[in-house]
């Protein structure tokens, strides 16, 4: 039983997609989300600057 589950897990390694391209499409991918990340915690920074007041009076 050991040895074959060994086997499904080597399995589930060498079904990934490890080729140049699908590597590169990974990256941009990531890329794009920490890209998105730090435009949204820019965002969220400028918003709670805005907001900090407002909040403050009303709480």
């Amino acid at each position: 039983m050991k040895s074959a589950q060994k086997e499904n897990d080597q399995d589930v390694h060498h079904s990934v997609d490890m080729s140049p391209g699908a590597i590169l499409d990974r990256l941009r991918q990531c890329a794009e989300v920490s890209e998105l990340c730090r435009v949204l915690k820019q965002a969220g920074q400028e918003a709670a600057v805005h907001c900090a007041p407002n909040t403050r009076g009303e709480g």
